[in-house]
Order: structure tokens, then sequence, then C-alpha cells
């Protein structure tokens, strides 16, 4: 008798990939708590229901210091002695403390509010470029072009480097199972290290008063970051400044290509749109998995978790409980009570996240002025999704643009 065929987890197949949510829900009716092996190799316990979620968060018992990570996540992930995992993700108190507290004030709400007119010109340009062609994939000529353009000025990235960050980017975030892949993540984490190492010779040379020469300076005369975190950092803030805005961005649209009736609302009622925009990232969130490992036995929904092993909050499934959200499944643009998990919590909340709400608010209404009669130019069953469980992000949103308006 031939051995049977090993199917993989519902969390790893193309089924998930295209429409995760009935995994979700199935998981949150029935197996709330539940240890897989994901496709790179080591096991985890991933919690899908609002509460458990939300708990592992904020739980001093779960760390995200890769020197505390079992040897399956070191294999994947590079450990903790390579530079781009010096960052805050991989971190705890107090250095987690320390590095955030360096980086905050770029990304606060104020400085945020002070870049708004800058973004609206950004966004203006894009779109001015658009212009004369019937057909373009808003990932790349929206999404990616718009949040890269932003984080880089903050940054103080170089004009002509940005096309290399990209490539790099997509190796950092596409990375499924096997070999090629792995090369592919080990070859994009080695790149971005070195050009940032070759970056502090230069913003040493010629500061620009940008954030990344800032933290050199701080490195050079107050000895509070290293070489190394100064590496990790600009991964983290390429990260959170970039990759979630692209996933906004399109997935936003996406949504509002598909409901007519709330983009008829949004135009007539644009006061709608930070509830709008809270709600995209609550409904579709580009963000889709946090994970920590337990320093110690942990129990959630009765199920105890051993001391060691990987704790994985399914941020989209807490995003999509019922017992949290009214008509969790519906997108409702009215939704006022909205503690969504799709930027994460706590310490680690993602740093970008007013800089990600604010450039969909600034450049999703802007798209639908300037091409009012914009429209998907696939079937929606057409649309693929990046095969990673990291993120929530389509490959391509092919669309008509239509005349534009004058």
């Amino acid at each position: 008798m031939s051995q049977q065929t090993l199917q993989p987890h519902p969390l790893f197949t193309s089924e998930f990939v295209n429409d995760p949510y009935p995994v979700y829900a199935t998981l949150r009716r029935n197996s709330p708590v539940t240890r897989v092996t994901s496709p790179h190799g080591f096991d985890m316990w991933c919690l899908a229901r609002y509460s458990d979620v939300k708990a592992s968060l904020v739980d001093p018992r779960l760390s995200r210091d890769l020197r505390n990570a079992p040897p399956g996540v070191v294999k994947y992930t590079g450990g903790a002695d390579l530079l781009t995992n010096k960052n805050l993700l991989s971190v705890d108190p107090p250095d987690h403390t320390r590095m955030r507290k360096l980086v905050q004030p770029a990304f606060s709400t104020r400085r945020v509010r002070e870049l708004e007119a800058w973004i609206e010109g950004i966004v203006d340009r894009m779109l001015e470029g658009m212009e004369g062609r019937e057909q373009i994939d808003l990932i790349h000529a929206f999404g990616f072009a718009i949040p890269l353009t932003v984080i880089c000025r903050i940054l103080g990235i170089p004009v002509e480097d940005r096309p290399i960050f990209r490539r790099w980017m997509d190796g950092l975030v596409m990375s499924g199972s096997g070999e090629a892949a792995a090369d592919r993540l080990r070859t994009s984490q080695a790149k971005l290290a070195e050009y940032c190492l070759e970056l502090i010779s230069r913003k040493r040379a010629e500061p620009d008063g940008a954030l990344l020469s800032d933290l050199v300076t701080i490195m050079d005369e107050e000895g509070i970051l290293t070489e190394d975190e100064f590496v990790g950092l600009t991964f983290h803030l390429l990260i959170a400044g970039h990759e979630t805005t692209v996933g906004l961005l399109t997935n936003g649209m996406k949504l509002l290509l598909m409901h007519p009736r709330i983009r008829e609302e949004l135009e007539s009622a644009p006061d709608l749109w930070p509830l709008a925009v809270n709600e995209m990232v609550r409904f579709e969130s580009p963000l889709g998995i946090s994970m920590a490992i337990a320093m110690e036995d942990v129990e959630y929904s009765g199920i105890t978790i051993p001391r060691g092993e990987v704790v994985a909050g399914l941020l989209a499934s807490a995003n999509r409980d019922p017992e949290q959200f009214k008509d969790a499944d519906v997108f409702d643009i009215h939704r006022v009570y909205n503690k969504h998990l799709g930027f994460g919590a706590g310490i680690h909340r993602c740093i970008g996240a007013i800089l990600a709400l604010t450039e969909a608010r600034i450049a999703l209404p802007a798209l639908l002025k300037r091409y009012p009669n914009i429209e998907l130019a696939v079937r929606p069953t057409e649309l693929t999704w990046m095969p990673t469980p990291m993120f929530r992000q389509l490959q391509r949103l092919p669309v008509r643009l239509g005349r534009p308006s004058k």
C-alpha cells in the first residue's frame, strides 16, 4: 500500500492565500489555539481569536528576541547575529525602548501632519504621470511608488538608490519555503546590510538632516546606538514605513472598486475617509501574523503553550472575530468602535501606523477624484495575492483608468 501523502495545514494552501477568511472562521470556532508546522520548517502555536491575539501582543511573558528562538526559527531568520535582525521587531526592552525612542519622533502625529502638504504633492505628481495610459497596474504605479518615495525621503535614502531597495524588499517579504526562497532572503539581508554600513560613511561625510543622518550623529556623539543596530533600524523602518502602506493603499483601492456604493458615499461625504481607511485596515489587514517566543508556559483559551515555543497571533483572523466586531465580515465605513489589531498592539505596534493611515487618507480620494471612472481590468477572481503569511498584499491590481477629470 502506498504511503499517504501529507496534506498541508489549511493555513498554508493556495486556497487560503486566495481567501483566508473561511479558514480563520473555522479556527476561531473549532481550534482557536492550534499547533502547526510552518512551510519554513518550524512549529508554531496559532491564535485565532481576538481576545487571545490581543493578549499575546501585550504579554510580557512573550519575547521577540531571536536569542530566545528555537533552532527552526533561527535557521529561517538567520538568527540574532544577522545585522538586519537587530531591529525593533526582534528585540525586547530595554534595548527596544532605547531604539524606538530614537526614531519615534519622526513618525509622531505632529511630524506626520507637517508632511501632509508634501505628501499631497507627491501623490499629485504620481497621478499626473498615469495620464494617457488606458490600463495600469496600481501595485507598482501607485502602491509601491508613493510609500517608497515618502519613506526614503524621511530616512534620507538618495533618489538613485530607491529602485534597488525595492528589489531587496521583495526578497525580504516574499520569503516562501524552499532553498531558493531562503537564498533570496539571505541575499537581500546581506545586500541591505552592506548598503546600510556604506550609508553610514556617506552620512558622516555629508549630513543631510534626514532621520538616518541624525541617527549617525547620535551614534557617533552619544554612543547609544551601534552600527549593527543602525542597520537593523533601517531595515525595520523600511518595513514599517513602506510595506504596510503598500498593502493598505492597494487593498483599500481594491475594496473601493468592488464596493461602488461605498465609493459613491465617500465621494459625497469626504468626512468619512478617516473611518473608511481605518476600516480598510481591519477588513483586509496588510499585516497577517505576529510571532513571539514563550519564555514560560502560557495559556490561551484553555490551551497551554510550553516554554520555548513560538506563539503566532493571526492578526487578520482577530480582525474578523464576531465576538469583537459586529458584522465582522461586512466592510462598514461607519464603524466607529474599531479597535482592530491591523497594526499590532502594545510596545511593538507598527511605528509607521500614523504615516500609513495619513498616506491612504490623502492618496485614495485623490486617485478617485483624478480618475472618477477607474475600474478593475480583470474579474475579482483573477486577482492574486502574495504567497506569504506575513503580509496580505496583492501581486497585481490591473485597472482601466478612464478619462481623467480636469
